[in-house]
């Protein structure tokens, strides 16, 4: 019994093996293989299984399957729009790190109103030579300039003085001699001097010329921010028409396509009219051409929604994250025409109160001013005021680490009493600036005038645009409605549908683009009247001078709230 089991044991997987072994056989890949040498191939180490797939033949006939990562498109509101520009516009970057230039400017030269504290040490060590030789500052025959000679002085009569008498050294002298006193000596041979001194220095009288420069770095400042909030202006209202332009090519492509649409429908009409023998081939060729020549419209509407996309993608600072192919976005939103309640006296007054343009040329006139008196300071003298503490070491003394301190005292002033009519030539150039500023300032009311009177007057012929077409396209509608009945009836003809055709593709295309057109004059109008934003105000507005409140015109209050 045990040994039947035991032959079982060995029978089962060998059956399995066999099994395994005819399934291999009978696959087509490796039937189809040559047979090898019947040299042994060498033994490989066991490997860990790669990630990198194997590359295999396919057999004839098998499809090909590609599979492409679809780009992910952006769902963008005008309001998303804005935002990301108010982030990530490289002009309006540019434009803060100008204000926070401006701003360090500020400070450097406000530091010279303040008092300045430097502390400074210096060591020096000279050769003995030179300090032997008489190269030392209290060395009168050095001063005098006599050299290899010595002027006999009487030795002064020292002064006894009660106490242990010192004994002389080995290898010295307890006599006397003519040569100089041990002190005066030892200052001679001195050849380490140091020093270490804490100062402070004040102006104390500039003729004016530092507090100007403090005002005209200030105005400065101002006018910086001034220019951002321009800047700030003139991006929304580009995000504003970029977004319009991008919806009117989104609209023309979707005009386009209904247009080939219904073309083709009619073609395949007059094809199956021409088969049934009601018409002439000479009708089916009129629809050929006219489905051909609608093509082109169709791929230059689509180029042009793709560029106006990625136009304003590079206003949004985001053309680096776009997909290589395909719409970048998808645009939420409609041509819905924006309401502007004010007339045109009411415009002009505006801008010239909230304009920031006017504000920094107003800014540049006071900088100029500032300048000027900057400049008139170089006819008066100049007052500075010193004071310290100073440490350094015993000239006079044996040992280099001996230390005397004490401290000082100054006062110098100066005054350029004639410079070479510098000064005069300097003030002419600051009237000269402040003219031109002047005339700046000026040109800027007529320029921001023009803007205002010419987006008027664009706002005014969308308007009337708009309007005009407001029943033409539902006409146009209904004259194809008409002409394809018409034709069915045999009434009509195909060149009267194809006319009606074409004249309901141009109604559609007219009314979007006065639509794009009024939005657009809308947007330049809030720039150029400054109603595109509103700031709170940290420093003091040349312009704002009884300013009134300000309206919200663009757009309406939220439901259950009352306009202010």
């Amino acid at each position: 019994m045990v040994l039947q089991r035991f032959t079982a044991a060995l029978i089962l997987p060998g059956m399995l093996l066999g099994a395994v072994w005819s399934a291999r056989s009978e696959r087509p890949e490796e039937s189809a293989k040559p047979a090898k040498s019947a040299k042994a191939a060498p033994p490989r180490a066991s490997r860990p299984p790669r990630a990198i797939p194997v590359h295999r033949e396919r057999p004839r006939g098998e499809p090909t399957v590609i599979l492409r990562a679809q780009p992910v498109r952006q769902l963008l509101s005008l309001d998303a729009a804005v935002f990301i520009a108010l982030e990530q516009n490289p002009d309006l970057r540019r434009a803060r790190q100008e204000v926070e230039r401006l701003k360090g400017q500020v400070i450097t030269v406000r530091a010279q109103a303040l008092p300045r504290v430097s502390l400074s040490a210096s060591y020096r060590r000279e050769d003995e030579k030179l300090a032997g030789s008489g190269a030392g500052a209290n060395d009168l025959e050095s001063l005098l300039g006599v050299e290899g000679q010595s002027t006999p002085r009487p030795a002064p009569t020292p002064t006894p003085t009660p106490g242990p008498t010192p004994s002389p050294t080995p290898g010295q002298s307890s006599t006397p001699s003519a040569s100089p006193t041990p002190a005066l000596a030892n200052a001679f041979a001195q050849t380490t001097s140091w020093q270490i001194t804490l100062q402070v220095t004040q102006t104390l009288y500039a003729g004016g010329r530092i507090q100007a420069q403090i005002r005209a770095a200030k105005h400065a400042e101002h006018q910086a921010i001034f220019r951002l909030r321009d800047q700030i202006d003139t991006v929304i209202a580009k995000v504003r028409q970029q977004f319009a332009e991008a919806l009117l090519n989104q609209s023309l492509v979707t005009v386009q396509e209904e247009t080939v649409a219904l073309l083709t429908r009619q073609l395949s009409d007059q094809r199956a009219r021409y088969e049934s023998g009601t018409i002439a081939q000479f009708d089916v060729l009129q629809a050929e051409v006219a489905l051909a020549n609608a093509l082109p419209s169709l791929i230059m509407a689509r180029n042009n929604a793709k560029i106006s996309q990625l136009q304003l993608a590079r206003t949004l600072g985001q053309n680096h994250r776009l997909p290589p192919e395909g719409m970048p976005y998808d645009l939420a939103g409609s041509l819905d025409l924006p309401a502007v309640r004010c007339t045109l006296e009411e415009a002009l007054r505006e801008a010239q109160l909230r304009r920031p343009l006017l504000k920094a040329q107003r800014e540049a006139i006071l900088i100029e001013v500032q300048n000027l008196i900057a400049e008139r300071a170089g006819y008066l003298p100049t007052v500075q005021a010193q004071a310290g503490y100073t440490v350094q070491n015993d000239r006079f003394a044996d040992d280099a680490t001996a230390a005397v301190h004490g401290w000082f005292l100054g006062v110098q002033g100066n005054w350029n009493i004639f410079d070479g009519f510098e000064t005069y030539g300097n003030v002419l150039q600051s009237r000269a600036r402040i003219e031109t500023a002047r005339i700046l300032y000026d040109d800027s009311v007529m320029q921001v005038d023009l803007e205002v009177r010419q987006s008027w007057l664009n706002l005014q012929q969308a308007l009337e645009t708009v309007v005009s077409q407001y029943k033409a396209e539902d006409q146009a509608m209904e004259a194809v409605r008409q002409a394809t009945e018409r034709l069915a009836t045999g009434v009509g003809t195909q060149l009267d549908l194809l006319n009606a055709t074409v004249a309901l593709t141009q109604s559609r295309t007219t009314t979007l683009q006065a639509r794009y057109q009024f939005i657009a004059a809308s947007a330049d109008f809030d720039r150029a009247i400054g109603m595109a934003t509103e700031y709170n105000q940290l420093f003091r507005d040349p312009l704002a001078e009884g300013m009134p409140k300000r309206r919200v015109w663009k757009t309406p209050p939220p439901s259950g709230q009352k306009r202010r």
